[in-house]
Formats: structure tokens, C-alpha cells, sequence
């Protein structure tokens, strides 16, 4: 049965004739408009929970996508997939019998002879009560269709003779749009050429009224041409459509490109708001971004249109005044006399300029203004005495003036996800502007599925900037993408041009940057180079404690990073603790400033200490209420954490270094196991214990118990084993009983992994007495040790012992929002429900765990909470899904490199003998294979997909 579907309007959905009743959470509307408008291709989750819900946390995004998508599917009709989905996308399914009335105007609009039809559709623009920024391209695209189309009709009805017709085609186009002046001007000598001229007087008339009541502007020039011709009676019936105007647009010296410019359509249209209408207030507007940016062609751009399209507003020129080669501010006057071919005799330069600009109404263009700063009064005074002139700067700097509006001008925008579909990629326009300028140099050169990714790769290390892109573009003679992505490993020496009409500072990526650089006080570029050292992204605190300790003691280094934020060469994201970062290119040519200033080892230095301090203080968070958000906050710093062990250490005589990176690897482990890295956290380990003679005995004893608990996870129980003893050894010679404490604990793990419970049992009982003697001690810190204690007691057949230490690990860990601890937990209660063959209260238990998991990214805990949903399922008889999870289970577990413990194979290898008497050798095999192939978010939707029916 076909659902009618239409979104030209607002939303409405017909089944049989009659409307149909369609109530859901208010963003399941944005979620099925984007479906649809993009139904031909499957859309990422993430792409969708961070478009609708940008404004929460990306758990929380994706719940609330889990929950929309739940709503939308109840609110359509049943019967039909309308929406086919997996763990990573979701698509409208193409094969539902629907009518879509976009996609049905949009066909008949393609076809000159269903042009009538196709406009009858068009009852509105697009989902007019929606209002999401993303909606607003395919509403935009949608009426500048509707327009174009009834542009057709108008001009096919007027060839044809059939005035009456296209005057009521213009009339219903104006209905949408009526300050559309050039079909307003059609109207106007259709009704005069159809011999109604009072009728065609009193349209423009009324127009100009409404715009001066609307907008408090004027018809436009040739509007009015047309107006007077017809008031005078110079204008023939015969003449009909073509009016010759005698307007001549403005003079200029505008330079011209030989290639084409690509994007920027959004900054293009800000321009032209801002400075191409007469009530707007603004006379002074400045392109800032760092260089490379495309500042100046975009300038240029935006003064060819406005030539076009505000002609009587500069009826004195739009002129470009070059000042990049000036080095003396008070050189500006002269150029601009220069450029406007104004002799001013025996005048001073200044003095003439003042005068020749008062009365002029005129565009001027003042590009590349970073280095003539000192000169913004002069700009300043223009303004204040030429009330109608306007200004256009470009610069790497704001000029700071009153009145001025700034345009900061950000890279070409790239993909987000990993696109690769070459049809798709081109919609971008940096890859657009990549392949243009590719085919200049080789005219074969296509995008292909072959080499989109690299295309991708290039512009995303390139950050999107049009000077590095069109540099790398032009390589593209000798290199293919994939051999210039390994090239640009050195991004300032490949980047080089041999565009000789180019100024010498845009021929290589490092002129145009030593430009940039040259421009900073040296307390400035004391501070660039020294924040080169991040990488990715970093805090206010993590810049301070470089920057504050490399600048001289008599500057500020808050105005130093402003200016440094002001001149663009360090980007700032805005919000409640904001965040900066290089851009790339600029990173590694700080870096390579760093290097030259003899600094690189103090700067580094004090990055390794400040990333120490910061992961011993998030390792201290870990066990808080605040465990989520520092775990979050640990993604953001990651690399720069990695980056500081490895300086750390990059030394192996450097014992103070060495010594601070055994710190680091003993705080950085628990982040590591978290994401999945037990390889690197045990390599890393290893080198730390190397210098643990360099630590105190306590330090000593925590460093090797986590490196024996990593060891743990690994499987790699006897040299475990070595460094708990040891661990032990020390803390009984130093008679420390915190070390003792823990470390009876590690050594009861590793009995319990083992399957000697009884062993176990001792050892953590003992383990918990030392616990319970420690000053302080709260029962939140004995959660971890008391968990354990209630596995080796299921273990041991003590079920309820077990149930009553896992309920109130339970009960502490929710009130203290310990979300790694609580999903451990809940797993282990669960598998004691299972034993008990409680299988719902189990489900629930499994759920609650693996949704916790989710949120934390713990990718241990994932593992486990899918292995416990196998488990369940083989109970349920659900042979085939039982043996997918443990085959995605196993596969997991081989990538990490971390075995099942003695007891988790005991049950698994139970449970898989269990299934496989029950089903058909090649069905089982089948099934391993397939399961074998998930990934572990396909495995995760399995598991979560099995379990909630069974959900209360």
C-alpha cells in the first residue's frame, strides 16, 4: 500500500486518500526528512546523532538516535521495512512502495513537457517548520529549481504569444517570492505589451513602494529604465522583452584568473549582504585567516558579483589596491592615488586621498593589510569623511576599528566521515578544488574509486587550505595521490610552485608562511614554536604551562596567545574551556623553528612533565564521581599524552626523563587497558620498569603491579606472577601495607584466572584485611577487591555469599557513578542469576552492562558483556546466535591479544559442547564463520538486538 509522502510545505503523509496520522518525538520528523533527502545513500549513526543532537554528549546523542529511530518505525505503517539499518548506518529503504513529492518534482521538472505539473507540486519551499541549518542547502536548491522552472514556463508562454498565461505563471511565482525584481520587471512589460499600461505603471509603483517600506532601498536601476521608458512612451509594444539599458557598470581593476573558484558560496553571499545593499550599515569589512587561506581571491570574487549585481551602489569603481609589497605604512596613500590614476600634483599623498575619496561613492579593496597596521587610522579617517565609501580589507589580522565586521575565514570544508564514493567526495570543496587544479597540470586526471581516499587523505593533512591544496594539485603531473600522501610526510619542502605570475611568498607553502612568521614579535614567535609541540588539540592550562615558562617574565602570556589567535596562527574552538590547535602545516613549520632555536628539549621537557601530572590527576579521577567525563577528557588529550611518553623516554640515559616517563606509563596504564592497547601498555611498561630503581619504594611497588596486571590480561601469568612477588617482597621490607594490600590482591587475580579458588579466596581474604586496616579506607575502594572475592565464591559453589557481595558492590558503585566498576559487576551478578537459571533478571543485568560499556568505551568490558549474552543465549536454545557471539567474541579477544581466563573458557567451552550436540555440524560452522567477521560495534547491536525483547 503506498504511503504519499510531502515535505514541499510542511509535513504530510496520505495513505488510501486520507490523511495519516503521523505523532512522534519532535526530532523524528528531522530524522526522517534527512532519510529521505538523502535516500540513495546509507547514512552513518554518528553523522546522524551528532547532525540532530550536537548539543549533548555523544553518548547521549546516540541514545537519543536509538530512541528517535525506535519511534519512527512504531509511527509508519506496519507491514513494511521502510528503514533498514545496522550497527554503523541507517537508510530509507529505496524498495518501499512510497510517492515522495521532492523526488517527484524534481523528476518532472527535468522534462520540458511536464513543466505545468511539475510546479503544481510546489505548494511551499521545503519543510517550512523546520528550521535545522542542515535543511537549509536542499531548501534553497528546491526553490532555486521551483524558480528556474517557472522562469521556463514564462518564457515558453511569452514565445508562444500566450501573455495571459505566463503573466499568471509570474504572478504565481511572485506569490512565493515577490521581491524577485526581474521577474517583477517581466511583469511589468508583459502588462505593458499586452496594452495594459496604467496596469503596468501601477506594478512598479507598488513594487517600488513595498521595497521601500520592506527594505528601504529602491527598485533597481534597470527596473526603473523600464518604468520611465513606459511613462514617456519611448518604449514600443513591439519592443517587448529586450530593454536596452544605458547603465554601464562600474569601472574597475579587477584582476582576472585563469582558473576557476571553487566554493566559498556561503562567505560569497555574506559579502554581498553585508556590503552590496544600500541599508546596510556596513562600510567596512575585513577577510581575516592565516595565509594560504584564499583571502584575497575570495575578495576578488565577492567584487565581481557585487559589480554585477550593485552596480548603483559604486557608480565611482570597485577598486583592488595590492599592498603586500609596501613596507612602509605611509606608503598606503600613494598606492591607492596610484590605483584610482590620480595625480595629486603638489599635494601630499595623504592629504589628496582624503579629498578624492569625500564625495565617491566606491568599493576599495585593501589586500593583504597584515604588515601595514599602523596605518588603520588613515583608513579610519576615510570612513568617517566619506559617507559613502566602502571598504574591503584582507588580512591575516582585524584592523581593530570601530564599525569594522569581521569574516574569519576557516579551511574549505572536508569530509567528516570516511567517504570514498568519488561522486560524493567532489561535493567537498577542497577535493573539488584538488581535482581542478590537478587537471591544469594533467588533463586525464579523474577521480576515481581508485584513488579517492588518497585524494582525501591529502586535502585532510593539508587541513583543507586552498594554497597547500592547489601546491599539492599541481604535483600531480609526476606524483599519483597515493605516492604524494607518503611525500607530504614533509609538507614544506614538497610544497613548492612553479607559477611564475604568483607572488614569490604564494610559490612554496613555506614562503607564505615565513611571511606569517615575520609578522610576530619575538615574544610571539617564542610562543608559536613552543606550542608546536602539542599535538591535536590542547587546553588554556596545557598552553600555559609551556608558554608562561618560555616567555620572557616581563610579558603576558594571555595577550601574546591572543595575538597569536588574532593573527591566525593558532586556531581557537570556542566553548566553556576552550580549546586550540595548528593547523598542520603550520605545526610542522613551528616545529622546525623550535628545532632552529636550540629550545626543543626544554619545550619538550615541559610538555612530558605537565601530560605526567595531567594523567596522574585523570588516573585519580578514574575514582570519582567524574570517572565519565575524565575518560572522555582523556580522548581529547591522547595524543599528546602518547607524544610525551615517547619523548620521555626517547633518551635512555636521561634518567630524570626516564624517571618521569615510569610515572606516566604507571598512571597511563588503566586509560590504556581501557581503550584495547594492551600491547602498547605492556611495551611501554616494560620500559619503565627498566627504571623503577629511580623511584621511590611505593612508586616501585605500584609500577609493578600494574605491569603485572597487564601481564595478567595477557595471559602472561608466570612473569606476572614475578613482578607481583616482587611487589610483595618490597612492600613487606618497607612495611607497607597499602602496597601489601593491593598487591595480595593482584596475586589472588591471578590465581583466580588460573582456577585454583582456594588459593584465590586466601589470598584476597587476606588481601581485604590489610584493605580494612588502611586509614581512610572507604567501601568504594574496597568495590574492585570485593567483586573479585564474590567471582572465586560462585566459583566455590557459595552462591548466596556470592549474591550478597555483589548486591552491595552494586549498591556503591551506582551511588558513586563507578561505571567501569558497575559494569564488571553487573555481569558477574548476572552470570550468577544464570547458575541460578534466573534468565530474565540475567537479561536485564547483561543489557544494563553492555550499555555502560558503551558509553565508556571500555573495550574489556564490551568483550565480556557480549560473551555473557552467548552464554545466555545457548540457555534460550538460540544455538546459531549463541555461536556468532562467541565466534565475534574470540575474534576480539585474538585482536587485543588478551586469552579468556581459566574460568570464562571453562563456561564457554560448557555452553559451545552444549550447542553443538544440538545442532547440525556445517549449521555450526556456518555460523563460526559468520560470527568470526563482525566487528565489534555489528557484534555489540547482535547482543543488544538478542536480549531487549526479553527486557521488562
Amino acid at each position: 500500500m503506498t504511503l504519499n509522502i510531502h515535505f514541499l510545505g510542511h509535513l504530510r503523509l496520505f495513505q488510501e486518500g486520507k490523511a495519516y496520522k503521523f505523532t512522534v518525538l519532535p526530532k523524528a520528523h528531522q530524522l526522517l526528512a534527512y532519510l529521505l533527502l538523502h535516500r540513495e545513500t546509507a547514512v552513518p549513526r554518528d553523522h546522524l546523532a551528532f547532525l540532530l543532537w550536537d548539543d549533548v554528549p555523544e553518548s547521549e546523542a546516540r541514545a537519543n538516535l536509538r530512541r528517535h529511530l525506535h519511534d519512527l518505525r512504531r509511527a509508519l505503517p506496519k507491514g513494511t521495512e521502510w528503514l533498514i539499518s545496522d550497527s554503523k548506518n541507517i537508510r530509507w529503504n529505496v524498495e518501499a512502495p512510497i510517492w515522495f513529492d521532492v523526488a517527484t518534482f524534481e523528476e518532472l521538472c527535468q522534462d520540458n513537457n511536464h513543466l505545468s505539473e511539475a510546479v503544481v507540486l510546489y505548494t511551499g519551499d521545503l519543510l517550512t517548520d523546520l528550521y535545522d541549518d542542515w535543511l537549509i542547502p536542499h531548501r534553497e536548491q528546491l526553490q532555486e529549481l521551483y524558480f528556474t522552472t517557472m522562469t521556463r514556463l514564462i518564457n515558453r508562454e511569452r514565445e508562444r504569444g500566450d501573455l495571459t498565461q505566463a503573466m499568471m505563471y509570474a504572478r504565481q511565482l511572485l506569490g512565493h517570492d515577490p521581491l524577485r525584481e526581474d521577474v517583477v520587471r517581466d511583469l511589468i512589460l508583459m502588462r505593458h505589451e499586452s496594452g495594459d499600461r496604467s496596469g503596468a505603471l501601477q506594478l512598479y509603483q507598488q513594487f517600488q513602494a513595498r521595497l521601500a517600506d520592506e527594505l528601504g532601498v529602491e527598485p533597481m536601476p534597470e527596473t526603473t529604465v523600464v518604468y520611465k521608458a513606459i511613462l514617456e512612451n519611448t518604449l514600443s509594444i513591439e519592443g517587448r522583452t529586450e530593454v536596452q539599458t544605458v547603465l554601464s557598470k562600474p569601472k574597475h581593476n579587477l584582476p582576472l584568473f585563469p582558473v576557476s573558484f571553487l566554493g566559498r558560496r556561503e562567505e560569497l553571499s555574506h559579502i554581498s549582504e553585508q556590503l552590496g545593499q544600500s541599508a546596510s550599515a556596513v562600510r567596512l569589512l575585513t577577510i581575516t585567516g592565516p595565509g594560504g587561506s584564499g583571502k584575497t581571491r575570495l575578495a576578488i570574487e565577492a567584487a565581481v558579483q557585487l559589480r554585477e549585481q550593485a552596480a548603483a551602489l559604486f557608480p565611482d569603481g570597485i577598486y583592488f589596491v595590492p599592498l603586500a609589497e609596501l613596507v612602509d605604512p605611509d606608503q598606503i596613500p600613494a598606492m591607492v592615488l596610484q590605483t584610482l590614476q590620480i595625480n595629486p600634483k603638489n599635494q601630499d599623498p595623504a592629504t589628496a586621498v582624503r579629498e578624492q575619496l569625500q564625495n565617491k561613492k566606491m568599493l576599495l579593496i585593501l589586500d593583504n593589510f597584515e604588515h601595514l597596521l599602523p596605518a588603520t587610522q588613515a583608513v579610519s579617517q576615510w570612513l568617517s569623511r566619506a559617507p559613502h565609501l566602502h571598504i574591503l580589507v584582507t588580512s591575516q589580522v582585524p584592523l581593530h576599528l570601530y564599525g569594522e565586521h569581521e569574516l574569519p575565514l576557516d579551511p574549505l570544508p572536508l569530509p567528516t566521515d570516511k567517504v570514498i564514493d568519488p561522486t560524493e567526495l567532489l561535493k567537498y570543496p577542497a577535493i573539488a578544488l584538488f581535482v581542478d587544479r590537478a587537471r591544469a597540470v594533467r588533463p586525464d586526471f579523474n577521480l576515481t574509486s581508485e584513488n579517492a581516499a588518497a585524494v582525501a587523505e591529502i586535502c585532510a593533512s593539508l587541513d583543507g587550505m586552498p594554497l597547500a591544496i592547489e601546491l599539492a594539485a599541481a604535483r600531480s603531473k609526476f606524483f599519483t595521490p597515493a605516492a604524494m600522501c607518503t611525500q607530504l610526510q614533509q609538507r614544506l619542502h614538497f610544497l613548492t610552485g612553479r607559477v611564475r605570475d604568483l607572488a614569490v611568498r604564494q610559490q612554496t607553502l613555506r614562503a607564505t608562511i615565513d611571511w606569517s612568521y615575520n609578522l610576530l614579535t619575538p615574544e610571539e614567535q617564542t610562543l608559536f614554536r613552543s606550542l608546536a609541540v602539542f599535538s591535536g588539540t590542547f587546553d588554556m592550562a596545557a598552553a600555559e604551562a609551556i608558554g608562561t615558562a618560555v616567555i620572557p617574565a616581563t610579558a603576558d602570556f594571555y595577550e601574546l596567545l591572543e595575538a597569536l589567535i588574532d593573527k591566525n596562527m593558532v586556531r581557537q574552538r570556542p566553548s566553556m574551556q576552550p580549546t586550540f590547535r595548528l593547523l598542520s602545516t603550520l605545526r610542522e613549520y613551528g616545529l622546525e623553528k623550535l628545532t632552529q632555536s636550540a629550545m626543543t628539549a626544554q619545550v619538550n621537557d615541559l610538555h612530558g612533565r605537565y601530560y605526567r601530572q595531567w594523567t596522574e590527576a585523570a588516573e585519580m579521577g578514574l575514582r570519582t564521581p567524574q570517572q565519565k567525563q575524565w575518560i572522555e577528557q582523556f580522548s581529547y588529550v591522547e595524543t599528546n599524552v602518547m607524544a610525551a611518553l615517547r619523548w620521555l623516554f626517547h633518551e635512555p640515559d636521561h634518567l630524570l626523563n626516564c624517571t618521569e616517563g615510569a610515572l606516566l606509563t604507571a598512571a597511563l596504564e588503566r586509560f590504556l587497558i581501557l581503550k584495547g592497547y594492551l600491547n602498547e601498555a605492556y611495551h611501554w611498561l616494560q620500559i619503565a620498569l627498566g627504571y623503577r630503581q629511580q623511584l621511590p619504594a611505593d612508586q616501585q611497588v605500584r609500577l609493578l603491579n600494574k605491569s603485572g596486571s597487564c601481564a595478567q590480561w595477557l595471559g602472561k601469568y608466570e612473569q606476572a606472577q614475578v613482578w607481583h612477588e616482587e611487589a610483595l617482597q618490597l612492600s613487606r621490607k618497607n612495611n607497607d601495607k597499602v602496597g601489601l594490600a593491593h598487591t595480595l590482591h593482584f596475586l589472588g587475580n591471578i590465581a583466580g584466572r588460573q582456577g585454583d579458588y582456594a588459593t584465590s579466596r586466601e589470598l584476597l581474604t587476606e588481601s581485604l584485611v590489610y584493605h580494612r586496616r588502611l586509614p581512610d579506607i572507604t567501601l568504594n575502594q574496597l568495590n574492585p577487591l570485593l567483586n573479585n572475592l564474590a567471582i572465586v565464591e560462585r566459583r566455590l559453589g557459595n552462591l548466596e555469599a556470592a549474591a550478597q557481595l555483589l548486591d552491595e558492590v552494586i549498591a556503591i558503585r551506582r551511588v558513586s557513578n563507578d561505571l567501569l566498576g558497575l559494569a564488571s559487576t553487573l555481569n558477574n551478578l548476572g552470570t550468577l542469576y544464570l547458575f541460578q537459571e534466573c534468565y530474565d533478571e540475567a537479561a536485564a543485568l547483561f543489557y544494563e552492562s553492555l550499555t555502560i560499556s558503551q558509553t565508556t568505551k571500555d573495550q574489556l568490558s564490551l568483550i565480556a558483556s557480549i560473551a555473557h549474552v552467548a552464554h545466555w543465549s545457548a540457555l534460550q536454545n538460540w544455538h546459531e546466535q549463541a555461536i556468532r557471539l562467541y565466534a565475534a567474541v574470540a575474534t576480539q579477544r585474538q585482536l587485543l591479544n588478551t586469552p579468556a581466563t581459566a574460568d570464562v573458557q571453562s563456561d564457554q567451552e560448557k555452553y559451545l559442547t552444549q550447542v553443538h550436540s544440538q545442532i547440525d555440524a556445517a549449521v555450526y560452522e556456518q555460523a563460526w564463520q559468520a560470527g568470526s567477521q563482525l566487528t565489534l560495534e555489528a557484534a555489540l547491536h547482535e547482543a543488544s538486538q538478542l536480549i531487549q525483547p526479553v527486557l521488562p
